[in-house]
């Protein structure tokens, strides 16, 4: 009889001190961040930096959590947060295939009015005055990244997938592809912080003009919780009072419309 009370006690005193757990010591949020000044610095850093850091810091004091930071080449945070073995993952364009797999935090919380341009070697003769040019080119891509519609549907394209934005110009700069696509608003600067030659570089003609919008996103799995909850809605609610304002401004990017209060958080 003892024993049993004994036990019964150890018992109650686990899932006491399980429940206070739970309650007095924050939770953990993890987000891969990939390399990709001028947005995101995860190499040679003690610890990785960039705009969706520094908007999830903010939100973490709010919600208090703790924030895990994993770097990761940009394909490989892209599979790691659609299988769940991270929570969060910034820069996301939309896509249908990917919001299949992904729930995408709204709204946005970054836009570039920018092009998509095409780069060749700069004593190349290669010229693209327009789409039907890019036939027949090699074109170094982000492996995992998104695009334009056109681009990305397009199965006829010559596109080699390579992990890092480095890599991309590495490549293009080698003369092993004719062209490198990326975007105008970050690439030169990008090319800058990786001591790239960006000099040996042309911009060609062709150019995809857009207004990107980058989101963060949730793994299915984080989304399932009860913090995921509270963050979208306490995301949203800072979005709405121009809580991440100046965080912006210190990236230069503008400030992104949002939705009026009266719109519930999917």
């Amino acid at each position: 009889m003892i024993n049993t009370f004994i036990r019964l006690f150890v018992i109650l005193l686990f899932f006491c001190g399980a429940t206070y757990a739970q309650q007095n010591f924050p939770q953990r949020i993890s987000i891969g961040i990939h390399h990709a000044p001028p947005l995101s610095y995860a190499d040679n850093q003690a610890r990785p930096s960039g705009l969706i850091i520094d908007i999830l810091d903010v939100l973490a004091k709010e919600l208090d959590f703790s924030l895990q930071i994993i770097p990761c080449p940009f394909p490989r945070c892209l599979k790691m947060v659609k299988e769940g073995e991270i929570d969060l993952l910034g820069e996301l364009i939309y896509t249908e295939d990917r919001a299949q797999e992904l729930e995408y935090v709204y709204p946005a919380y970054m836009v570039l009015h920018s092009s998509f341009v095409f780069y060749a070697l700069h004593n190349s003769d290669i010229k693209v005055d327009n789409y039907q040019q890019l036939s027949n080119k090699r074109i170094a891509v982000m492996r995992g990244a998104a695009y334009f519609p056109k681009f990305d549907q397009d199965k006829a394209l010559q596109k080699v997938p390579l992990d890092t934005e480095r890599i991309v110009v590495e490549m293009l700069l080698k003369g092993r592809v004719d062209l490198a696509i990326s975007v105008e608003a970050t690439a030169d600067q990008s090319m800058g912080v990786l001591n790239q030659p960006s000099q040996r570089l042309k911009k060609l003609e062709y150019r995809y003009k857009d207004e990107i919008l980058g989101h963060a996103v949730m793994s299915k799995k984080f989304a399932a919780s009860p913090l995921a909850d509270k963050f979208k809605i306490t995301y949203q609610r800072f979005a709405q009072q121009g809580r991440f304002d100046e965080i912006l401004a210190r990236y230069n990017l503008p400030i992104i419309a949002t939705p009026d209060a009266s719109q519930s958080v999917n």
